[in-house]
């Protein structure tokens, strides 16, 4: 009997674990992925756009268009990403002298 009831007790302790840990999995891999693409589509815009955009008004537009084609979040938090990743490739730009 005492047993049945620790074998019991592991059971529900890792299917509790699993419940636990794959949707936070999910929820982190996604986050990751959005991020990555965010970044991924920052750098193809200045690469495409640049000498025709000198504003940035089409280079955000072609950001924000592909990413919310392929991701749900809403547009404060997709600025917000854009411009962390603008920051981020204007720092790499001044330190390699590109910028």
């Amino acid at each position: 009997m005492n047993r049945e009831i620790v074998l019991l007790l592991v059971e529900f302790l890792i299917r509790l674990a699993v419940l636990i840990i794959v949707p936070l999995a999910y929820k982190l891999l996604k986050k990751y992925n959005l991020e990555k693409a965010v970044k991924e589509a920052v750098w193809a815009a200045e690469q495409l756009l640049k000498k025709n955009d000198p504003t940035g008004e089409k280079r955000k537009y072609f950001v924000k268009t592909y990413i919310l084609d392929r991701f749900k979040i809403s547009e404060e938090e997709l600025d917000v990403l854009i411009e962390a990743a603008v920051r981020q490739l204007n720092i790499i730009q001044k330190q390699t002298g590109q910028a």
